[in-house]
């Protein structure tokens, strides 16, 4: 699909962005839209899943255009993209799910600021 080749190098120019930072951010933009559009939240497994099938449809593309234009498949180019793509969304499932980083805090009692604020002593 040469429209998207095309597309994505009109993204490098308008960017400035170098191709393996584009997938970074990409990849972000897929994770936070997945969740705020489905409800998804940030610690579940799924969604990881539309990041995935991004990258892969985009891999696919991407190795499908080098063998038409250079018959070369560039798979280690594609491996490292994947990996590169993958890894920020990972890590912030992982973060969110195995940590208490992105945990809400709880909303103190009414009370508990009132005592400091008027410098009674207890």
């Amino acid at each position: 699909m040469q429209w998207l080749y095309d597309f994505k190098l009109v993204a490098v120019d308008l960017t400035g962005l170098a191709k393996d930072a584009l997938h970074i951010y990409v990849a972000l933009i897929v994770y936070a839209a997945s969740c705020i559009m489905f409800g998804w939240k940030t610690w579940q497994w799924r969604t990881l899943v539309p990041v995935l099938l991004v990258a892969l449809a985009n891999e696919v593309n991407d190795i499908l255009f080098n063998l038409e234009i250079e018959k070369n498949p560039y798979i280690w180019s594609s491996v490292h993209d994947m990996v590169n793509t993958m890894m920020l969304p990972v890590l912030l499932l992982a973060l969110s799910r195995w940590t208490g980083i992105f945990a809400r805090p709880l909303a103190e009692p009414a009370d508990a600021g009132e005592s400091e604020e008027s410098g009674d002593e207890p």
